[in-house]
């Protein structure tokens, strides 16, 4: 009992069929780009699932607590007037940027997330500065935490644990005995 793989081009042709009917005409008013993000994750979670590497996909409706959709182009950032320009929101869409983005940067795709009622962006960029190369550690040195001491190094460095509950514990106590021989 073999069923037929659906492939993400002829998924492709469906939507563009189920698109036309008016049942479904509020697929028409987000951007199509979105749409075939959302089934290229669709075939690439099957494909997870009949190779064994997930579970089976489930079920997002429009109603879901979480939703999220990707954009794959004509993303602009406006930092003068603090918004995002997207596809179907040319004017703007008032945002908090919490970062810069370095100049001569590309935005290849802004991901929106909706989580509890609030709107979340993030964007993968492309930029031309060259990666640090990792620096070479030549000299490294070995911790040990135990018991009696806190951290004991490769170099035979103690570094005593500092007791501040114990101390104050005893001062309390020694205070505590003072204040009944008065009363």
């Amino acid at each position: 009992a073999k069923g037929i793989k659906e492939t993400y081009f002829t998924m492709q042709k469906v939507l563009t069929q189920i698109k036309r009917q008016e049942k479904y005409h509020y697929l028409n008013e987000c951007n199509s780009q979105s749409l075939q993000m959302a089934l290229r994750q669709l075939v690439s979670a099957y494909d997870n699932f009949f190779s064994k590497r997930s579970r089976y996909p489930k079920f997002k409706s429009k109603k879901n607590a979480k939703q999220s959709f990707a954009i794959l182009q004509n993303i602009e950032i406006k930092t003068e007037t603090q918004t995002i320009a997207l596809p179907k929101f040319k004017e703007g869409i008032k945002a908090k940027l919490h970062r810069d983005l370095p100049k001569d940067s590309v935005i290849k795709q802004a991901f929106i997330s909706c989580i509890a009622d609030q709107y979340f962006c993030s964007l993968s960029y492309e930029t031309k500065e060259p990666i640090p190369k990792p620096t070479i550690i030549k000299k490294a040195v070995g911790l040990d935490m135990g018991l009696r001491t806190l951290i004991v190094t490769s170099d035979k460095i103690e570094y005593p644990h500092i007791r501040f509950y114990q101390k104050l514990e005893k001062k309390l106590k020694q205070a505590q005995r003072r204040l009944s021989k008065k009363t």
